[in-house]
């Protein structure tokens, strides 16, 4: 374990640990922390087996963190069944925003009401005009509009809000569906009907954005990006079923690769990526990976089983590449 010189704090706290396993299966599972220090943690109780190197999340409450497994207690001694931890990445929790406007005051404060106890954010706007410098001046997941609206034309609302801030999903409320013109039914995500019982309203959301909370990590890596293109596969499982999906590389860093792949992969997937560098000799490399970030083709990959030789050749040949002068974020 070598010497610390960080100082422990004894806490003991329940938390869920996923991960990989050392034989490449997903895991999620209760363990427990035996303290923290500035820089890891040490853990008991997981009934997973794991390898040093290999990278686990932590989350507790509102707070998660991913570490990297520095040494495994060894049977029949003092820390037997314990784990060692280096903490690598810290995320934070966020509520998912929503900006709803409705020129009724009533209509307004009951589903924003609704919206808050289900845990979003809600910002209200009783005109259209007031809502867009809201747009302009923060991120929303979700534009809730009343139909019709007061002061604008809600086609042109919504074509607006498509083309400048096209990841935020609109859904339409309306008393009367059978008004709203087909061209604006086309450009929304959903409808809804004003009298659905506030169940279903929260149900419709969650469906567009998800769970009201989503965990924000940080928007690079720790450690630098190395410019590198080479072919890449990656190999994944899909119900049981190989996968082999073709592309190439964008960038590298000794804690994952950025690649370019056509076909869709999700974030959380796991697979084994397989690879050459130029400076190595055409030796293949084949550690397991974790999708964490995707964005359209580009793809963001953490190395979370790889082997000491992989792991010093990649360092090595990250010595000697250029620094990605302008990185994708996945």
């Amino acid at each position: 374990m070598g010497c610390r010189r960080e100082e422990r704090v004894n806490l003991r706290l329940r938390t869920v640990v996923s991960g990989v396993d050392r034989n490449g299966r997903a895991f999620r599972e209760y363990a427990e922390t035996l303290d923290f220090s500035m820089l890891g943690a040490r853990l008991a109780g997981l009934r997973a087996r794991l390898e040093p190197g290999a990278v686990v999340s932590l989350l507790q409450g509102d707070r998660c963190a991913r570490f990297r497994v520095t040494w495994i207690g060894d049977p029949g001694t003092a820390t037997d069944g314990q784990i060692g931890l280096r903490c690598i990445e810290v995320a934070h929790r966020s509520n998912k925003r929503i900006l709803y406007i409705d020129d009724q005051e009533y209509e307004l404060s009951s589903r924003a009401g609704l919206l808050r106890s289900g845990g979003y954010d809600v910002v209200t706007d009783r005109t259209a005009e007031a809502a867009w410098q809201e747009l302009i001046q923060s991120r929303f997941d979700l534009l809730l509009l009343d139909y019709p609206l007061a002061d604008a034309d809600a086609l042109a609302v919504v074509t607006a809000v498509k083309r400048y801030w096209p990841e935020i999903r609109i859904l339409l409320a309306t008393g009367n569906p059978a008004r709203v013109p087909e061209s604006l039914l086309a450009l929304v995500d959903d409808c809804i009907h004003k009298g659905i019982v506030p169940a279903e309203l929260l149900t419709r959301v969650s469906g567009l954005i998800g769970e009201a909370s989503r965990l924000n990590w940080p928007v690079s890596r720790s450690t630098p990006r190395h410019a590198l293109n080479v072919p890449v596969s990656l190999r994944i499982f899909r119900g049981g079923v190989p996968v082999t999906l073709q592309g190439r590389s964008t960038d590298l860093s000794t804690s994952g690769m950025g690649i370019e792949v056509e076909e869709p992969v999700m974030p959380g997937e796991v697979g084994t990526l397989y690879f050459r560098l130029p400076s190595t000799n055409g030796i293949q490399f084949s550690p397991r990976v974790m999708v964490r970030r995707k964005n359209r083709t580009h793809c963001g990959l953490e190395f979370v089983d790889i082997t000491s030789v992989e792991e010093t050749a990649i360092a090595c040949a990250c010595g000697t590449l250029p620094q990605a002068a302008s990185p994708t974020e996945a």
